[in-house]
């Protein structure tokens, strides 16, 4: 598998379409995708509760601090420069994808694990690129 998971065909399909739309905008949603992926990871490391002892327990310990308040703030001054309001719904959806992810993860396997963060990741890129293609042809 490549790096992008099993999400190949959807990253790359949403990718193209954004390139063949606007390439200015193409790259500007593959910075936001990939800062929206990280906070939908970060997300569910705040929220979750480790399902078992392992490397992903280590790094939900870690994420209980209100510093974390830091990353969407971050986020924040990446994304609005780019996409304006857009930009803002994008962090709030990553926000709430976290969150439902901590829920997918807690009804399959008791809590969140390193592989429901990393699925997060991958899962939330792919959302973004789906939905921002769809404002782009909106």
């Amino acid at each position: 598998m490549s790096k992008f998971g099993k999400y190949d065909g959807l990253f790359f399909g949403a990718f193209l379409g954004l390139v063949f739309l606007n390439a200015d905008f193409a790259f500007k949603a593959i910075i936001v995708s990939e800062v929206s992926a990280k906070l939908a990871m970060v997300t569910i490391a705040w929220v979750g509760k480790p399902a078992h002892k392992g490397l992903g327990a280590l790094f939900i310990e870690k994420a209980k601090k209100k510093r974390n308040v830091a990353a969407y703030f971050i986020s924040a001054l990446i994304v609005v420069p780019l996409l304006g309001f857009t930009g803002l719904l994008i962090i709030l959806i990553s926000f709430l994808f976290g969150v439902f992810m901590v829920r997918v993860g807690k009804g399959v396997l008791g809590g969140v694990s390193g592989d429901m963060i990393g699925a997060t990741n991958e899962s939330a890129r792919a959302l973004t690129l789906v939905l921002l293609a769809s404002v782009m042809v909106l």
